[in-house]
């Protein structure tokens, strides 16, 4: 059709000569108005710089250095890794490294997209939005782009309906090549997802992570991927299958000795400023061992450090008296001190499916984790046997809750451990932990109840035995 004309003969549009191929797109629309049905399908409130999140967390400046150092030169330099899966357990301060890393990425012109999901947010929970929230991004951020996103969306107006990798396909994958094919440098652009595990559908989590895989697998995109997620069951699987592992890069966040240096740090930090701003005449404020105390009881769970430092830095009251109450005790009647702590524990226990097995093997492991007659009980092949179950059953029912514990093998000899004391304290509170409590009372004489049903299967057996092997048993008990 355009064999008989020249350039002079198109107007009112613009002329990509990507290559072989000419793409021409009449764009006499503004660029507001060319995003405006894209617009339409995302979740602003997921950006990183949204109103909703707003104050976001974020690492103080002294804090996580060598962490984000890590993640900078994986985007920055080339590897053969084209996705970063920060996990770590409740708490660990994943947000606020994705969030640190956002800003300065944005910065520096190697942010594409962020997209922070939130369980409790109806735009930010399911991923329906996710896509077209990563495509608008990527129109505003990366060079060129623009018009090949939105000439997309013209293209088939039914695309937010479409399986989520062809979503990735028609949003992201084509535009940012045609838009970066011309490029001559090797730089890379990157796409933040942080809370996977806080998309509401375990499936739809899965499907995300197919979607890059494919996207990141067919076609070669300056584009890299950090994703941020507690260690749950399903994402777990995903990551360790062979195609996405290969492409990997797994940073675990634990209770490392730089990790709490970090954590007192910003006690050290954030202390400092409280002092100054309210005033405190006290010196030194806090003591030493204070801050040594609070460094132990967080281990390394920022979110415990950062609620402590809200709690202390009420206008209202002295952080003298505030920070007394903390070190006196774990919980006050009338201030709900931990109630950002209680919230995340409160939704992880609800995403339990089997939930009264597996609340009986969790209460019986938090209460036997914490005397040392009964630690033995937080052995998998010693529960399993107390619980009557099959082999390999405790792990299948404490796999939604890898965020708040490490559950070893069932071969192994490692006790089930609780990753942060926060969280024994949660379920040990009525007013705290409400319908997942933790009666001491009850437990205790449920344990005495299956050691004893234990106890007669196991003496009913030997009555079975002839006396000879019975002399030999009794031998053994000895």
């Amino acid at each position: 059709m355009l064999n008989q004309a020249s350039l002079r003969d198109i107007s009112g549009g613009e002329f990509y000569n990507v290559g072989r191929d000419a793409h021409i797109y009449n764009s006499t629309k503004s660029s507001v108005n060319r995003l405006e049905h894209l617009h339409k399908f995302i979740a602003a409130s997921a950006f990183h710089d949204s109103n909703e999140r707003h104050p976001p967390p974020r690492c103080h400046p002294s804090t996580r250095k060598t962490i984000r150092l890590k993640i900078r030169q994986w985007i920055t330099e080339d590897s053969s890794t084209k996705i970063f899966w920060l996990s770590g357990s409740t708490g660990t301060g994943k947000s606020a490294i994705a969030q640190t890393v956002a800003e300065q990425c944005k910065k520096d012109s190697l942010l594409a997209a962020a997209f922070f999901f939130f369980r409790s947010s109806p735009e930010r929970s399911p991923a329906t939005r996710l896509v077209a929230t990563i495509a608008y991004q990527i129109a505003l951020f990366v060079p060129g782009a623009e018009s090949f996103v939105t000439k997309a969306v013209e293209d088939d107006l039914s695309i937010f309906s479409k399986d989520l990798s062809t979503q990735f396909d028609h949003l992201v994958v084509r535009p940012l090549n045609f838009a970066t094919r011309a490029q001559t440098s090797k730089s890379y652009f990157v796409v933040i997802i942080d809370g996977l595990d806080e998309c509401v559908d375990e499936k739809t989590q899965s499907d995300i992570l197919d979607a890059i895989y494919s996207s990141l697998a067919t076609e070669s995109l300056p584009l890299r991927f950090l994703i941020t997620s507690r260690p749950e069951h399903q994402i777990r699987m995903r990551f360790e299958r062979d195609d996405l592992s290969s492409l990997t890069e797994h940073l675990v966040l634990d209770d490392n000795l730089e990790a709490r240096r970090d954590t007192e740090i910003l006690f050290q930090a954030e202390f400092a400023r409280i002092c100054k701003e309210h005033h405190v005449s006290d010196s030194p404020w806090p003591q030493a061992s204070d801050i040594v105390s609070l460094v132990d009881r967080a281990s390394s769970q920022f979110i415990y450090a950062s609620t402590v430092i809200k709690f202390v830095d009420d206008r209202r009251s002295q952080p003298q008296k505030r920070l007394n109450l903390i070190l006196g005790t774990t919980y006050h009647g009338k201030v709900s001190l931990f109630a950002e702590v209680d919230a995340l524990y409160t939704q992880i226990l609800d995403n339990i499916l089997d939930k009264d097995m597996t609340l009986h093997c969790l209460h019986i492991v938090v209460f036997s984790s914490n005397d040392h007659s009964w630690k033995f009980l937080c052995r998998p092949h010693c529960l399993t046997q107390l619980l009557q179950l099959d082999s390999g059953e405790v792990q299948l029912l404490l796999e939604d809750l890898h965020s708040v514990l490490d559950v070893p093998g069932q071969s192994e000899a490692r006790r089930i451990s609780i990753h942060h004391k926060s969280f024994a304290d949660f379920l040990s509170s009525d007013a705290r932990s409400g319908k997942y409590f933790l009666n001491q009372d009850f437990i205790r004489a449920e344990i005495a109840r299956l050691l004893w049903s234990c106890l007669r299967q196991w003496l009913n057996k030997l009555r079975d035995l002839d006396s000879g092997k019975l002399t030999y048993i009794n031998g053994i008990v000895q």
